[in-house]
């Protein structure tokens, strides 16, 4: 939802859970709140921080593809 919220265009949308990948990468509130795949192990392998960092990288990215169009 940020990274929707954050993009430089009208209609974002965010495709998840693609690719073979197994596991989440959850934002800053979700590791404190605990719970489901918030935890270092086998199917989750992102830092505390990780999900926030991809989503500030992907809005970089969206803002130089819309320059670009």
């Amino acid at each position: 939802m940020d990274i929707k919220r954050r993009s430089p265009f009208k209609y974002t949308v965010v495709a998840e859970l693609a690719n073979d990948w197994i596991g989440y990468l959850p934002d800053r509130e979700a590791h404190e709140l605990g719970g489901y795949q918030t935890w270092m192990g086998l199917h989750s392998y992102a830092e505390v921080g990780t999900g926030e960092r991809i989503a500030d990288e992907m809005i970089e990215m969206l803002k130089e593809l819309r320059i670009k169009n």
